[in-house]
């Protein structure tokens, strides 16, 4: 399988599904478009894709627009939950990386970056199943000599505007896997496990979609963190209109401490 390492914007398929993301000016990667299968598209065509997904400059706020990235950065002026929460003692927790050329396959897609100053860096991986199923992973090594306390290490997927309606489970002993809906107001649902493992009250997978879906009709967006620990889920609205769905581990205080080389 041929591998590329060029492309500023990578488009994969499958299935019913595309994903378009933007890889370009050595900045962490950013997902333009998750969503229906947009059919085959020249490099034209994927940059209107990315154009169309760039944010509006508005009054009280940065001169350029905001980007959300997968790891979504407080350096470019994101407002909601950071990617990566952590410092060396009040030091470091703010990174900005320099990303690297992606390694790209039909299916996946793996970047590496820095942040020198900081002594960061970061790996993002992507792929597209073939039944349609999108999986990102993030891993942070720490390139310096200073010990590095990780507090949250956090994915985040953008959804439309449209979807406005989170369907995730609930429940207690004998009444698992209850469906609970609600609408997507400005602020953050947020589902957390601190069971150390699944229970019956587990959100399994978080969900939004355009209001009044269901099996049979409406476009949906959902998200399971793929991991058998202490977890969190999140839907998350800003006053701007931006929307995320995502997670990560749900860690206890200093539980990681990343010693030098360690990730």
């Amino acid at each position: 399988m041929s591998i590329d390492t060029r492309q500023p914007v990578v488009h994969l398929r499958s299935r019913a599904v595309s994903v378009v993301i933007d890889l370009r000016d050595g900045r962490l990667p950013s997902i333009a478009h998750w969503g229906a299968d947009l059919g085959p598209l020249d490099d034209r065509e994927l940059a209107d894709v990315v154009r169309g997904a760039e944010r509006f400059v508005t009054e009280n706020a940065p001169d350029r627009p905001t980007r959300l990235a997968v790891l979504p950065e407080q350096s470019e002026a994101w407002l909601g939950r950071p990617g990566i929460t952590g410092s060396r003692d009040g030091r470091d927790w703010s990174p900005l990386f320099t990303m690297r050329p992606a390694l790209v396959t039909s299916r996946t897609v793996t970047v590496d970056g820095e942040d020198a100053e900081a002594g960061l860096a970061v790996r993002v991986e992507f792929e597209l199943s073939e039944a349609g199923l999108l999986r990102v992973r993030a891993t942070l090594r720490n390139t310096s000599d200073d010990v590095y306390r990780l507090d949250d290490l956090h994915l985040a997927l953008p959804i439309p505007a449209r979807a406005r309606e989170v369907l995730d489970l609930a429940g207690r002993w004998g009444k698992e896997r209850t469906p609970q809906r609600g609408p997507l107001r400005v602020g953050a649902w947020v589902r957390e496990d601190r069971r150390g493992r699944t229970g019956p009250d587990t959100p399994l997978v978080l969900n939004v979609g355009v209001p009044g879906f269901g099996f049979a009709a409406g476009e949906v967006w959902g998200v399971h963190v793929g991991w058998s620990g202490n977890q969190r889920h999140v839907a998350e609205r800003l006053s701007t209109g931006d929307q995320v769905i995502g997670g990560g581990e749900l860690l206890l205080p200093d539980e990681v401490r990343l010693g030098s080389g360690e990730a």
